[in-house]
C-alpha cells in the first residue's frame, strides 16, 4: 500500500500551489481535485505535470469539482442532459490520462435522486465506457447522503455491475453516514481500488490521520486481507488542522 495526500487538503489555496506545497514537502503521491473550469484547461494542467514531474510525484486520481452536480448532470432521467453530461467529464478523463491518473472519483446519486438502481448502474457503465479508451476508470464513493453510502445499495451496484465496479472507500463518509466503516468495507469487499483516508474521535468526525481514536491497524489489516495494492491518500478538510505542517507530519505518521 502506498500513502498519499489529497491537494484537497489545503483548499482554498490553489492547486498548483497546493501540489507544489506537497511536493516540495517530499510528498510523492497526490490526488489533485479540480476546483475551477480554469484548471481544466490544457496549459494548466500541462502546469500541473511540470510539477509533479519535477518533484517526481505520481497522480493517483483526480477529484471533479462536479461531484455536487453529478445527480443533476449524470443521474437524473432526462437523457440528453446525460448525454451532454458525458460530453463535460470526457475532459476529466482526458486531464486524468494527461496527468496519469488510473481513477476518476464519482459521488454519484443523492438520496433525491430519480433512476432506479438498474437506471444508475446503466448510467454509471457507460461512464465506464467513457473512460476506457483513456484508461481511466470512474470509481464510485461512498459519499454521505448520496445513494452509495449505504452498504445496500454499494452491493446492489457489485451484483448488476459484476467486476466491472470499483470503488473509493472513504473514512470520514462512512462515519458520517452512521453506517460506520466496516459494514461498508464488507460491501465492497475487494473491489476496493482507492482509500481516503482520515481520523476521527467522538467530538470531531474529521481529523488528520493520528489525532483521533480511528483504529489505522484494522483498515490496513482488511486491506491486507482483500490483497489491496493500492493508494491511501489523507484526505481531510482545512478545518482539521491549524497549521499546514501537521499535513506532513501526519502523512509522515502513517507512512
Amino acid at each position: 500500500m502506498n500513502i498519499g495526500v489529497s491537494s484537497s487538503c489545503l483548499y482554498p489555496e490553489y492547486t498548483e500551489q497546493a501540489l507544489d506545497f506537497l511536493g516540495s514537502c517530499g510528498v510523492d503521491l497526490c490526488e489533485i481535485f479540480i476546483n475551477s473550469c480554469f484548471e481544466l484547461n490544457s496549459k494548466f494542467v500541462a502546469h500541473l505535470k511540470s510539477i509533479s514531474d519535477q518533484y517526481q510525484m505520481r497522480i493517483s486520481s483526480i477529484h471533479p469539482m462536479a461531484s455536487f452536480a453529478e445527480p443533476y448532470m449524470l443521474f437524473s432521467v432526462y437523457e440528453r442532459r446525460f448525454k451532454e453530461g458525458l460530453e463535460f467529464y470526457k475532459r476529466y478523463f482526458e486531464v486524468a490520462a494527461q496527468l496519469g491518473a488510473k481513477y476518476i472519483i464519482i459521488h454519484g446519486c443523492n438520496d433525491k435522486c430519480e433512476p432506479n438502481v438498474e437506471q444508475y448502474c446503466e448510467r454509471f457503465n457507460r461512464l465506464i465506457e467513457l473512460g476506457r479508451p483513456y484508461g481511466v476508470m470512474p470509481l464510485q464513493e461512498n459519499v454521505n447522503r448520496y445513494s452509495a453510502a449505504d452498504p445496500e445499495f454499494i452491493d446492489k451496484m457489485k451484483k448488476y455491475l459484476g467486476k466491472e465496479i470499483r470503488f473509493t472507500f472513504d473514512v470520514k463518509q462512512a462515519v458520517r453516514s452512521g453506517f460506520g466503516v466496516e459494514p461498508v468495507l464488507k460491501a465492497m469487499g475487494d473491489s476496493v481500488a482507492h482509500v481516503h483516508i482520515s481520523d476521527h474521535d467522538s467530538q470531531n468526525d474529521c481529523l488528520l490521520p493520528g489525532d483521533g481514536c480511528f483504529d489505522f491497524g484494522y483498515l490496513f489489516e482488511h486491506l491486507t486481507n482483500i490483497k489491496y495494492t493500492g493508494d491511501c491518500i489523507i484526505e481531510v478538510y482545512n478545518n482539521a488542522y491549524k497549521d499546514k505542517q501537521q499535513i506532513i507530519n501526519s502523512y509522515l505518521k502513517i507512512k
